[in-house]
């Protein structure tokens, strides 16, 4: 911003809002995953898998983020030919500009590991659908504050990987609750 007087408007476009007040800060610059990794330990170690259940989320934006019944694929899990199993989140209930959920998860052995999500994006044909992936309300490097998700009609596993060479990010973490 210029030095000087500026004046701001807000525009209420669905419901009610209070604000305390406004701050004009300077973004926080965010590591690329190199300098990430540059600032971690040194370590040629196996990345270990995080597995979490979508249906299980600790906590969510909005009651719209419910789990929901998918039985398209027996991958699914849990998966039932005659009950009706909750075993996924989000779906088309996830599309509103700021919604999130999170998963809470313990590391018990330090190091590295990589995350693997079995995702479904099928409802933006031709394009991707990105979000912001958080470990403890944290971008961990650049490259996660907008991360593309393809489209596809069927479910896949979607390693979080660097889309400059493909290899998977490598999170580093010590033992202790995090939450993604």
């Amino acid at each position: 911003m210029t030095a000087g007087e500026h004046q701001i408007s807000i525009s209420a476009a669905n419901g009610g809002v209070a604000i305390e007040r406004i701050e004009f800060k300077q973004p926080k610059a965010l590591n690329t995953y190199s300098e990430y990794l540059e600032s971690n330990p040194s370590n040629d170690a196996e990345a270990k898998d995080i597995i979490l259940e979508g249906e299980k989320a600790d906590l969510k934006s909005s009651a719209s983020l419910y789990p929901v019944t998918d039985r398209t694929n027996c991958a699914t899990q849990p998966f039932s030919e005659k009950n009706t199993m909750l075993n996924a989140i989000g779906g088309s209930n996830w599309s509103n500009p700021g919604s999130w959920v999170e998963w809470n998860f313990t590391i018990e052995t330090e190091g590295y590991y990589s995350i693997d999500l079995r995702v479904l994006q099928n409802s933006n044909k031709g394009i991707k659908s990105y979000r912001t992936i958080t470990i403890n309300g944290e971008v961990p490097f650049a490259e996660l504050e907008q991360y593309g998700f393809e489209y596809d009609r069927s479910w896949y596993i979607e390693t979080l990987h660097n889309p400059e060479d493909g290899k998977p990010f490598k999170f580093y973490f010590k033992p202790g609750d995090y939450t993604l």
